[in-house]
């Protein structure tokens, strides 16, 4: 994968593999890659990580919402390059 390739994962946080997409960000970032990330609205409640997940780009999710903002938000993103 280079660097102007657009990719999009997709992680749940059943069992363990909030760790493994965490790891595939960090190396994603470490080959130049922009990473963005979708993360429950409850997350950006947070006082500290709400601002840091906000500071990182993170686009909010609203559960039960059935609202498709984020998806808009996300394929923006990839259009954009991120």
């Amino acid at each position: 994968m280079n660097a102007s390739t657009r990719a999009c994962s997709a992680f749940n946080s059943a069992g363990g593999i909030a760790t493994v997409s965490t790891a595939i960000g960090l190396v994603a970032a470490r080959l130049g890659r922009p990473v963005r990330f979708m993360a429950k609205k409850e997350l950006f409640d947070a006082p500290i990580v709400g601002s840091l997940a906000r500071a990182l780009g993170g686009i909010e999710v609203e559960r039960g919402s059935g609202s498709s903002d984020p998806m808009r938000r996300a394929a923006a993103a990839l259009r954009a390059g991120e």
